[in-house]
């Protein structure tokens, strides 16, 4: 995403397809919050980062079978629908706040991880979804990268104020 819609904006799926005549998509979601994003009557954007296309709809159906099903209000065909496949789905930032002790995924890359000792052990370059938990990757200096599990084990505190996590490193895990 283009700096000032990361900034404004948080992706939470994916148009991967459609189905039937009247405009239905197939939603990849990124958002473990499904129930509280894609609701009848929410407002999302539509955003395709290639062109730098953002389009307001809002959600007039959501059903939930083996994949997300989607129907936007302002968007009522197929051949109109076909045209916003492999765009993203996003929401406004400041609108949708998560839950304390729950962090966006983009805030969190780029933090450097402390052991609770004190030791620097490197900065997280990636978040990956391992079930049934998020894993931190985190490249340390002359060293393989090392994988953290994103959970109370091992991650003691989250301080995005100081942009610095703060883990319980288990033998052999550094």
């Amino acid at each position: 995403m283009k700096n000032n819609i990361k900034n404004e904006y948080i992706k939470i799926g994916s148009l991967i397809g459609t189905r039937g005549l009247k405009g239905e998509f197939k939603v990849y979601p990124t958002t473990d919050f499904l129930e509280d994003r894609f609701y009848i009557g929410a407002k999302v954007f539509l955003y395709n980062e290639t062109i730098n296309y953002l389009k307001k709809v809002t959600i007039s159906s959501v059903n939930q079978m083996k994949t997300l099903l989607v129907t936007f209000k302002e968007i009522n065909t197929i051949e109109e629908a076909e045209t916003f496949i492999r765009y993203d789905v996003l929401i406004n930032k400041d609108e949708n706040k998560l839950p304390e002790g729950f962090y966006y995924e983009h805030d969190l890359i780029d933090l450097e991880v402390f052991t609770n000792e004190g030791h620097f052990v490197g900065i997280i370059t990636e978040i990956l979804e391992y079930a049934p938990y998020k894993t931190f990757r985190v490249k340390r200096e002359n060293k393989k990268d090392v994988l953290i599990p994103y959970i109370d084990t091992f991650v003691i505190k989250t301080d995005l104020e100081n942009k610095r996590i703060i883990i319980n490193p288990i033998e052999g895990l550094l």
